[in-house]
């Protein structure tokens, strides 16, 4: 009887196995996308497509996986913020009229355990002080370096400005370094990172976005004259670093940090699931009066199982119930 039980066990495990190691989860492009949120600017989104090299790959590593990601997956030209409603209601700052986004993905490889210094934050000291303060993903989380081709356009002043993606190879959104262009005599710099799923502390905050808490939702747009209801809770990114809060019940005070995270939820590299990297920013915005303000792009993958893979599994399992049952019948 054990010897039988110990012969389905190793059946079982040679299924699931070989399930593992011959099938990857398939990339659904449509369903994924790429977008981004330059401080309280709506969100500019970029579905994905597949145009015969645009495409994502997983791969196991040890109990990990990593991601290839072929060039061209986003294709995107002239999208406006929000998608269509530009930014007039909730840009923050009366400089600037719109935001729009052109941009075509570079091809990158994204591994597991990776682990780097974190270019937007750290120099926080006593009680502030934690791991994801000076490290991205300082126990190892899937990242890596890939950039992004093509600008965001700041209509600002009556005109417009191109701000390049990646100015060069070792610069620029999903790499990282430093990224300044000039409006007029001042410039305005943006501090980048890599690509991670893991969480991120960015530092150093100071704008003049009024937020308005209300029922949970937050609302984020121009400074004006507000009174806050109970439900209500008014929040102003000030010089002194940070949000200042003028709620009633809550003493007033400054936050110059903000936390942002990427998710992995696949279990294998044949399992469905989805993973989110992120690579945030921080952009000192100079003539155009909004301090320095966060930032985060987002690439999301969606992933779903084989069918070859469900198929062998299923069979792999009604295999093992067949003899089990025809084991029984033989007592």
């Amino acid at each position: 009887m054990l010897r039988k039980l110990l012969g389905l066990v190793a059946a079982a495990a040679m299924v699931s196995a070989f399930a593992s190691n011959a099938w990857a989860g398939v990339f659904l492009p449509l369903s994924s996308d790429l977008s981004v949120n330059l401080g309280g600017n709506p969100t500019i989104s970029v579905p994905g497509t597949y145009n015969g090299t645009g495409w994502a790959t997983l791969s196991n590593n040890g109990s990990e996986h990593d991601l290839s990601v072929g060039a061209g997956i986003w294709k995107g030209s002239g999208i406006n913020a929000g998608n269509g409603t530009g930014t007039a209601l909730l840009t923050g700052v009366a400089l600037l009229d719109n935001l729009t986004l052109s941009v075509t993905n570079q091809a990158g490889n994204l591994t597991a355990s990776f682990s780097t210094a974190n270019p937007v934050g750290g120099g926080l000291t006593g009680t502030a002080t934690t791991p994801s303060s000076a490290t991205l993903c300082p126990s190892g989380c899937l990242g890596g370096q890939q950039g992004l081709s093509g600008n965001v356009f700041l209509y600002a002043l009556g005109g417009s400005l191109p701000f390049p993606l990646n100015p060069s190879a070792t610069v620029g959104v999903g790499i990282g370094g430093t990224t300044t262009v000039m409006l007029g005599t001042v410039p305005i710099v943006v501090t980048n990172a890599p690509w991670i799923t893991g969480k991120v502390r960015i530092t150093s905050l100071t704008t003049n976005v009024i937020q308005v808490v209300r029922n949970a939702t937050a609302i984020t747009g121009v400074g004006v004259t507000l009174a806050p209801e109970g439900t209500e809770d008014v929040r102003t990114f000030t010089t002194g670093l940070g949000w200042r809060s003028t709620a009633s019940t809550n003493p007033i005070e400054t936050r110059g940090t903000v936390t942002v995270g990427g998710t992995n939820i696949l279990a294998s590299a044949s399992a469905g699931g989805a993973v989110t990297l992120i690579s945030p920013q921080r952009i000192n915005t100079g003539p155009i009066g909004l301090g320095n303000i966060p930032a985060v792009w987002r690439e999301q993958f969606l992933f779903v199982p084989e069918p070859g893979t469900v198929l062998l599994l299923v069979s792999g399992a009604a295999g093992l119930v067949v003899i089990g049952r025809n084991r029984m019948k033989r007592k």
